[in-house]
C-alpha cells in the first residue's frame, strides 16, 4: 500500500470524526433546554479559534491535502 491511499484515508477518518464531533456538539446544545447563551469557559475564551474543531478539522484536512500534492509532485516529476 503506498503513501497516496494511507494520506487519502486519514483525511477521510479526519474530517469524518470532525463531522461526528460538531453533530454531538450541536446535539448537546439542544438537550440545554433553549438555553441558547450559556457561560463560555475561560479556555475557549482565551483561545477561540484553536477550540473550535471545525477549525480543527480544516486546519488538519488542508495539511494532508498539501501532502497529498507534495508526494504526488515528487513521484510525478
Amino acid at each position: 500500500m503506498g503513501l497516496i491511499p494511507i494520506l487519502a484515508i486519514a483525511a477521510v477518518v479526519i474530517i469524518l470524526g470532525g463531522l461526528l464531533y460538531t453533530y454531538l456538539i450541536g446535539r448537546k446544545q439542544r438537550l440545554l433546554d433553549g438555553e441558547l447563551d450559556s457561560a463560555v469557559s475561560e479556555r475557549v475564551q482565551e483561545r477561540p479559534y484553536m477550540r473550535n474543531p471545525i477549525f480543527l478539522v480544516y486546519i488538519v484536512g488542508f495539511l494532508i491535502f498539501l501532502g497529498i500534492v507534495a508526494v504526488m509532485a515528487i513521484v510525478y516529476k
